[in-house]
């Protein structure tokens, strides 16, 4: 069966009985029908294709897979660009290094002020340049600079200050940080 399938002569044969539609007589009465063809001529083609890839002799094409040389040049280029990647570094925003310092600072301050009332004690914020010092604890760097208001804002036990205004800049941008000296009270407002 095997031999018929690849023999060209049954081929033409089976096509021809493929395209010869039964003969009417042939489906009357007790005469015996047309018999149905098998399969046809193109599924045999997608059929015959798939035994054969699926037989392991399916030639080798010189065109199949990647040279070794190509392979390594995609992996160079891809370092490359992992290189230029890592070598620029994360990317950042001077208004979110603004907001982040000013959120701290001011976090910090109102931080100071419970302290003082919780503990019933006076409590010091020292801010320089670029950090700040909550009662004589390590700096904290700020991603801001502190262009005005350095030097120490004290809070009382009663929750009044010594009061003060610190001006933050982290490139164009600028924000200020108010202390009001009667009540305490930090608030925050963003200029440029």
């Amino acid at each position: 069966m095997l031999r018929a399938k690849w023999d060209p002569e049954l081929r033409s044969r089976s096509s021809e009985s493929l395209n010869r539609a039964p003969k009417a007589k042939e489906l009357k009465g007790n005469t015996p029908r047309a018999t149905p063809p098998r399969i046809s001529v193109r599924s045999e083609r997608c059929i015959r294709g798939s035994e054969f890839a699926r037989s392991g002799n399916a030639p080798i094409s010189s065109q199949d897979g990647f040279t070794l040389i190509e392979i390594i040049v995609v992996l160079v280029i891809l370092g490359l660009m992992l290189g230029v990647i890592v070598m620029r570094g994360p990317t950042r925003s001077q208004r979110l290094d603004l907001d982040m310092a000013t959120r701290d600072l001011a976090g910090s301050l109102r931080m100071a002020r419970s302290r003082a009332i919780a503990q019933n004690r006076p409590v010091t914020m020292q801010v320089g340049p670029g950090s700040y010092s909550l009662d004589g604890e390590p700096p904290h760097r700020l991603a801001a600079l502190v262009m005005a208001g350095s030097g120490a804002i004290g809070f009382a036990p009663s929750g009044a200050s010594s009061g003060g205004t610190i001006i933050l800049r982290a490139g164009t941008r600028e924000a200020a940080i108010q202390v009001d000296w009667l009540t305490g009270r930090v608030s925050v407002t963003h200029g440029r």
